[in-house]
């Protein structure tokens, strides 16, 4: 199976997931930068953006070894600094429709 039949539906699904997620909170709540500005407040909102980042940071180390254009790479960590996982997820949707294996998705250069 390929990672198209495979990681492409699960990647669509929780991207379609996050998307909505994101404009039911902007509908629900409005700014994001309000939002944030309250989460930071709580010492365990600190926590869960710290968690965040750090997950965020090792996702750009495993891009910036898998990513063969280095100025593609650029525009790939402006986008998760941006939009966080809404862009990992469409890096990994880009990714499964060039690669042939499951190994090839995660693990080489593309």
């Amino acid at each position: 199976m390929t990672p198209k039949t495979v990681w492409l539906p699960i990647f669509s699904i929780l991207f379609l997931i996050l998307v909505a997620s994101c404009f039911w909170a902007f509908f629900t709540s409005g700014s994001v930068f309000t939002a944030l500005s309250e989460i930071g407040a709580m010492p365990w909102g600190t926590v869960t953006l710290v968690d965040l980042a750090v997950g965020l940071g090792f996702v750009m180390v495993w891009m910036a070894l898998v990513q063969k254009r280095k100025a593609t790479l650029i525009l790939w960590f402006i986008g998760i600094c941006c939009l966080g996982n809404i862009t990992t997820l469409i890096y990994l949707i880009v990714r499964c429709f060039k690669a042939t294996t499951t190994r090839e998705l995660f693990l080489e250069k593309l």
